[in-house]
């Protein structure tokens, strides 16, 4: 971590000699035991306290450098008499060093601005390097997947990209998001994740063990010339990948707290991308795919392995070795371990519902495998943005509302075995354990309203103009295979389903934070009848309508989660006393000028399709995306002037 060039010089003076504005008095009130902490705040996985010096001073104890090297001249407005840095050890030669930064004129204003900037660079220190991460994994991805579907038998690419990537995709979420879910909230110590995330292994494990055999003889594909014993070794191959990956949970997990962010974003892209490539190469050289798809996993896996234990700390992977060992002094505590198999459930039915279309088209004969090689792509086509843009910032989301926000206790102070339903920074410091409505800070409120508007606001872009320009889009990128198997009409779908699954994955990941054990089991719940429902509508409306009847049932699904998850929602905006009703509602949603700029864009893009997109000519395609091109940058300008707010002017 870059320690900030002024920071640096204050260190060098402070081993010669104090710092000469902090009096003994103050520091005899730092060093007292307890301090009276009127708010704290977790950034990049430290925690930041704000404490109560005297009646006419107050102090924020950070440990990170973020201020002064983002920030400079901020803290002239932040209102506090003192601001004390406190500099983490292993950054100055092992001493904590205290510097004093004197500011004038305090006022509330300022100092909710102040915690609100710092929450806003946390966030976004996290989401560019899971966004930069992304971007390379998704762009490479996208190409590569092109050029295959035109080098092989599009029935094998089906294969692998659905039925296998399905596998090892259902491994590696059992057996990871349960452990992180838990790890990394708020009030789980650090020094604890190693022996939880050890259990990774093992629940990986079991997975494969419940999965293998559906996979390999559960299924047989007419359409797809592969013997019983060749399929049975390429599930066995795919298991072992998934499996290998978790021996180094708990370095990620680890890291994942401390904020760490992007060496787990670069090793998850040189994973994915050694593998895409190393199967393309594969393909190029004239191996079979067979053999070559399942050497490029297992190739891809190793590597991501050593990356991790080469830079990891041993005593993780010791952990793995005897994960139910105390010698070390710490133990399983019955709360962490309710709460634990209380997100595995949720996990299991998550999974189901996200991936119910795939887990149809595995186990059914509905599509015919080259079918599902094309949904496959235009799937990965029609959600590009997604991948893009919201899957970095839903995982953004989901470490930072993790670490910020203390999730709520249940009427028996039952919280998961950690804390209480009182959030980093409620500004007193009393646990309330017979309210199951988490008070979560006004500023993280404000954030996550910002956030959720302008997801909102890039949902509606996409509903806006990919309508218009399904059709070329399915050409260009598949050619008359996609023409011919409608992918154009599953393209339009998406530009409807995508609005809703933005909403619904910052939703999600604020409301899970929140949770106490006994709603994550209501959440479980709702999703065991979500699951219920889901799977039957998919397979009759796929039945009746083809592929696009899954993205129907998937826009019902998700709507139905975002439905749900705004009832917690709404309660804890209201406890927070953020607002209630159409009050909120109203500033999760662009304003009146650029949707009606969205509307008129929305109309000319629409002419432009039936009057020039319509036509395969070279120049009515080139004309029909000059204007959208142009109308595009229109509406991108307009959300920059109306609607792009930045910190100050959100919290004034």
């Amino acid at each position: 971590m870059a320690v900030a060039p002024e920071i640096k010089k204050l260190a060098a003076k402070s081993t010669k000699r104090e710092v000469p504005s902090v009096s003994k008095a103050e520091r005899n009130l730092l060093g007292r035991k307890p301090l009276k902490i009127v708010g704290e705040t977790w950034l990049n996985g430290i925690l930041w306290h704000i404490v109560q010096l005297e009646r006419s001073k107050a102090a924020i104890l950070l440990k990170h450098e973020l201020v002064l090297k983002k920030y400079p001249q901020m803290l002239k407005k932040t209102g506090y008499t003192n601001l004390y840095i406190m500099a983490p050890e292993s950054q100055f030669c092992g001493h904590s060093q205290e510097y004093n930064l004197e500011i004038s004129d305090m006022t509330s204003q300022a100092v909710k601005f102040l915690v609100l900037c710092l929450l806003m660079a946390s966030f976004v220190s996290v989401y560019k390097h899971m966004f930069g991460g992304q971007f390379v994994i998704r762009i490479f991805s996208f190409i590569l997947n092109f050029a295959l579907l035109r080098l092989i038998d599009p029935s094998l690419l089906g294969f692998f990209n659905v039925k296998m990537t399905l596998l090892y995709n259902t491994i590696c979420f059992l057996s990871r998001e349960p452990i992180r879910r838990l790890c990394l909230s708020s009030d789980f110590e650090l020094h604890k994740v190693p022996l939880y995330a050890s259990l990774s292994p093992l629940f990986a494990l079991a997975t494969v063990c419940f999965c293998s055999f559906p996979w390999a003889y559960g299924s047989s594909r007419p359409d797809l010339a592969i013997s019983g014993r060749a399929n049975a070794l390429i599930v066995a191959v795919f298991s072992f990948s998934a499996l290998a990956e978790t021996f180094v949970e708990p370095s990620i997990v680890r890291q994942l707290k401390m904020g760490n962010t992007a060496e787990y974003a670069r090793n998850n892209a040189i994973l994915v991308l050694s593998q895409k490539v190393i199967a393309f190469l594969a393909v190029l050289i004239g191996l079979d795919p067979l053999l070559g798809f399942p050497i490029a996993q297992l190739i891809g896996s190793i590597l991501f392995v050593c990356l991790y234990a080469a830079a990891g700390d041993p005593s993780d992977f010791l952990c793995i070795l005897r994960p139910f060992s105390t010698s070390n002094g710490h133990k399983f505590e019955s709360g962490h371990l309710k709460l634990l198999g209380t997100f595995i459930c949720h996990s299991v039915l998550k999974q189901t519902l996200t991936d119910g279309a795939n887990y149809l088209m595995s186990f059914t004969d509905l599509l015919p495998l080259k079918m599902q090689a094309v949904y496959d792509a235009v799937e990965r086509l029609g959600s590009l943005a997604v991948r893009l843009v919201l899957q970095p910032f839903e995982e953004s989301a989901s470490i930072y509302f993790g670490t910020q926000i203390r999730r709520a206790v249940d009427n028996n102070g039952d919280g998961g075995g950690g804390g209480g339903g009182h959030s980093p920074a409620s500004g007193n410091g009393e646990m309330n354990t017979s309210e199951k409505i988490p008070t979560v800070p006004r500023p993280i409120c404000e954030e996550f309203v910002l956030l959720t508007r302008h997801i909102v606001t890039f949902g509606l872009v996409v509903l806006a103009f990919g309508s218009s320009f399904c059709w070329l889009a399915a050409f260009l990128y598949g050619g008359r295979l996609f023409i011919d198997n409608g992918a154009d009409d599953l393209l339009f779908w998406y530009s409807i389903y995508l609005p809703v699954i933005a909403v619904n994955g910052i939703s999600e990941c604020f409301v899970v934070a929140t949770l106490s054990v006994s709603q994550v089991l209501l959440h479980a719940r709702f999703f065991f009848l979500s699951v219920c429902v889901h799977l039957p509508l998919s397979y009759a409306l796929c039945f009746m309508t083809g592929a696009r009847g899954f993205v129907m049932a998937n826009l019902a699904a998700y709507s139905l989660r975002v439905a749900f998850n705004w009832r917690f929602i709404h309660r804890t905006l209201g406890a927070a006393q953020f607002g209630h009703g159409p009050n909120v509602y109203r500033q999760l949603v662009p304003g009146k000028k650029f949707i009606l700029l969205l509307l008129l864009s929305w109309l000319i893009v629409s002419v432009s399709h039936n009057f020039l997109g319509q036509t395969l000519t070279f120049l009515s395609q080139v004309g029909h995306l000059f204007i959208g091109a142009s109308m595009f940058c229109l509406t991108a300008f307009a959300f920059f002037a109306w609607e792009h707010k930045t910190p100050t002017k959100k919290s004034e």
